[in-house]
């Protein structure tokens, strides 16, 4: 079973266990996501699992940041965002 929450525009999960932040990006539908802050291994967890809900999730998103370590997006990270991809090479 799939929740939608189709006015959450912004979700921070900042200080989260990893399997809390896969739940909500693999397991529902944001349709209106366009910011995420979320750490490394979470992230890194949830790509690396190539989950079609999750890329579904994160296909809108304009805004990444990832923390603990700060870091800016890798290749990696925007093949699994295509807004955040364009979006970066517009300001150049």
């Amino acid at each position: 079973m799939i929740i939608e929450f189709c006015h959450l525009t912004v979700v921070i999960l900042h200080d989260i266990y990893v399997n809390y932040a896969k739940q909500l990006l693999c397991q529902s539908y944001l349709p209106c996501l366009i910011e995420l802050v979320i750490r490394n291994n979470a992230l890194s967890t949830i790509i690396d699992q190539n989950n079609q809900q999750s890329r579904n999730n994160c296909s809108k998103v304009e805004t990444l940041q990832i923390v603990e370590p700060w870091i800016e997006p890798t290749t990696v990270h925007l093949k699994f965002f295509p807004r955040l991809h364009r979006k970066i090479h517009d300001k150049n």
